[in-house]
C-alpha cells in the first residue's frame, strides 16, 4: 500500500492499525452484548485516530496530549481483552498475541511521549511590527 501521509510511516501507527484487524476477528466470535465489545470496537480505532493526530500537531504538548490519549486508548483495548478473559470468552492463549501487541504499543508510545517533551523549545513569543508601534 501507497503511504501518502507522515503517520503511516510510523511503525508505532502499523502496528495499532495491525491491531485493529486482530479486534476484528475477536468481535466476529463472540456476542456483542457484552459491554467490553463496544468499548474495544472504539478504543481500537482511537489508537491510530490519535497517533495520526499526534504526527500532524503542532506543539509539543498537543503531541503529547494525542499520544497520551492513544496510549489510554491501548490500555483500554487490554483492560477489554481481560475481561474476555475473566468471562471465559476466550482462554488466555487466544488473546496473548493481541496483549503482546498492545504491550509492544505502548511501549513506543512511551518513548515518543519521552522523547517530545526532552525537546527544547521556548514558547511563543509575542513580536511587535512596525504597525504594532
Amino acid at each position: 500500500m501507497t503511504q501518502l501521509f507522515g503517520h503511516e510511516k510510523l511503525t508505532v501507527y502499523r502496528k495499532s492499525m495491525e491491531f485493529a484487524a486482530m479486534r476484528s476477528e475477536w468481535l466476529d466470535r463472540i456476542p456483542r452484548r457484552v459491554a467490553a465489545c463496544d468499548h474495544l470496537y472504539r478504543a481500537a480505532e482511537s489508537i491510530p485516530v490519535n497517533i495520526a493526530h499526534a504526527s500532524s500537531a503542532r506543539s509539543p504538548k498537543q503531541r503529547i496530549v494525542h499520544l497520551g490519549d492513544a496510549n489510554g486508548s491501548a490500555l483500554e483495548c487490554a483492560a477489554c481483552l481481560d475481561v474476555f478473559v475473566a468471562k471465559k470468552l476466550f482462554a488466555d492463549r487466544d488473546v496473548y498475541t493481541g496483549k503482546s501487541l498492545l504491550a509492544e504499543i505502548v511501549r513506543m508510545l512511551i518513548a515518543m511521549r519521552k522523547t517530545t517533551a526532552d525537546r527544547v523549545c521556548e514558547d511563543q513569543a509575542m513580536y511587535r511590527t512596525e504597525k504594532d508601534r
